[in-house]
C-alpha cells in the first residue's frame, strides 16, 4: 500500500514543482525591465517598462515627481496613457505652464522599440496637450551604442614630477 501511494504521490509532486517553477519564471520575465522612460516637466518621473510596454515600476526622481506619483493611480494604466495622467497632474499642480519644457528620455538598447515609442509619445503629448499651452518638447535617447570619446587627461603630477617651489 505504501509503495502504491509513493508511486502516485512522487510524480504528482514533481509535476506540481515543475509547474510552479515554470509559472515563477514566466512571471519574472513579465516583470523584468526592458526599457526606462524618464519624464521631466520639471517634475521628474522614471517609468520602467517590460517588453510588452506594461508598466513594471514608477518612481519620482525629485520631490515634484514623487508628489505626482502619490496622486496618480497606476491600477490598469498602460503606457503611454500613463504619460497623459502625468501631464494632467503636472498641469493641475502648476508644474507645467505656458512656455514650459517637457523632456522624455528613453533608455533602451532596442533601436526599433525606441523609434516606435519616441514617435508615439511625441504624437501622444502633442495631441493630449493640443492648444492648451505652448511648450518645448524634447524626446530623445539616453542609451548610446558607443561611449563618448573624451581626450585623455594629462597625468597627475607626483612628488617626483611636481614642479619645485621657488626659493625652497
Amino acid at each position: 500500500m505504501k509503495r502504491i501511494l509513493i508511486r502516485i504521490c512522487i510524480p504528482i509532486l514533481l509535476v506540481l514543482v515543475c509547474a510552479l517553477l515554470v509559472f515563477t519564471s514566466i512571471r519574472r520575465l513579465d516583470q523584468s525591465i526592458y526599457a526606462s522612460v524618464f519624464f521631466s516637466s520639471p517634475a521628474g518621473v522614471r517609468i520602467d517598462l517590460n517588453s510588452q510596454n506594461k508598466i513594471v515600476s514608477v518612481r519620482g526622481t525629485n520631490d515634484k515627481g514623487r508628489s505626482l506619483i502619490e496622486e496618480i493611480s497606476l491600477k490598469n494604466t498602460e503606457f503611454p496613457a500613463f504619460i497623459g495622467l502625468i501631464l494632467e497632474q503636472s498641469l493641475d499642480n502648476g508644474y507645467l505652464a505656458d512656455g514650459g519644457y517637457i523632456s522624455v528620455i528613453f533608455d533602451t538598447e532596442d533601436d526599433q522599440w525606441l523609434e516606435k515609442n519616441s514617435e508615439e509619445i511625441s504624437t501622444y503629448i502633442k495631441e493630449y496637450l493640443g492648444e492648451r499651452l505652448t511648450y518645448t518638447l524634447d524626446v530623445g535617447r539616453k542609451y548610446t551604442t558607443s561611449p563618448p570619446t573624451t581626450p585623455p587627461l594629462p597625468p597627475y603630477p607626483t612628488s617626483a614630477t611636481a614642479p619645485s617651489s621657488p626659493g625652497v
